[in-house]
């Protein structure tokens, strides 16, 4: 009889933690907040580089997966961030998702070997700079700062 039962509940346990893990891949529970006008996949990308071009302003391409957690850090605390926010303002800002089908042949274009990987194009004429990821909004907005200024 206890058999039983234990069976049954460990196929219930199994099966919410499924539900939990289904759930948060579904939705992206990415702890991104809301990120402001960032173009998506690749179609985005294709948009955002006609905006970038003819807007004649820089450009940012950042590849993510939702299950990353250190992509969840820097799209939850990082680029949420009110200060960050606004000095990226006149940057074009394209995320691709690398678990997407269609984004394999930008990530590849962009040599990413590893995510998060952030992307700054000070032209559309000028090759991508990888920059980094880490550390904390203030020391984020400082580095963006500096390439804008070089552009």
């Amino acid at each position: 009889m206890w058999d039983g039962v234990l069976r049954r509940g460990r196929l219930q346990l199994v099966l919410w933690s499924f539900f939990c893990v289904s759930l948060f891949c579904a939705f992206g529970l990415s702890a991104a907040g809301d990120l402001g006008d960032w173009y998506q996949g690749s179609r985005g990308y294709r948009e955002g580089v006609a905006d970038a071009r003819d807007s004649r302003v820089p450009m940012m391409v950042l590849f993510y997966a939702n299950w990353c957690g250190y992509c969840r850090k820097l799209q939850g605390e990082i680029l949420t961030n009110d200060e960050v926010q606004e000095v990226l303002e006149d940057v074009v800002k394209i995320r691709i998702n690398v678990d997407k089908p269609d984004a394999r042949v930008l990530a590849e274009r962009y040599g990413v070997s590893g995510i998060p990987a952030l992307f700054y194009h000070k032209s559309m004429r000028h090759k991508p700079q990888r920059i980094s990821t880490a550390g904390s909004p203030e020391s984020f907005v400082t580095m963006v700062k500096r390439l804008l200024a070089s552009s």
